[in-house]
């Protein structure tokens, strides 16, 4: 299986201009969860049982990362990667 969803953070009262994120999600056939990562920021993961999580999960992961790394949280566009194994 794969394929690509966008989900877009949009904060309407922001004048920074939009970021995309590249996610790459692999389903682990073992476990039968999904574990994904965010290619452009550096220790951006996150794990799941569903796409829905895994989508959520990384919301959150992703405004954590900008935050550790001092840059003002902006709006972004996810685009996901899903992939098998």
């Amino acid at each position: 299986m794969e394929a690509t969803l966008a989900v877009i953070h949009d904060d309407a009262s922001s004048s920074v201009k939009t970021n995309i994120f590249r996610v790459v999600v692999y389903l682990c056939d073992v476990t039968d969860s999904y574990w994904a990562e965010c290619t452009e920021l550096q220790g951006c993961n996150t794990s799941g049982a569903t796409l829905r999580e895994i989508a959520l999960n990384m919301y959150e992961a992703v405004d954590l990362c900008l935050e550790d790394q001092k840059t003002p949280v902006c709006d972004y566009i996810l685009v996901f990667d899903v992939r098998d194994g």
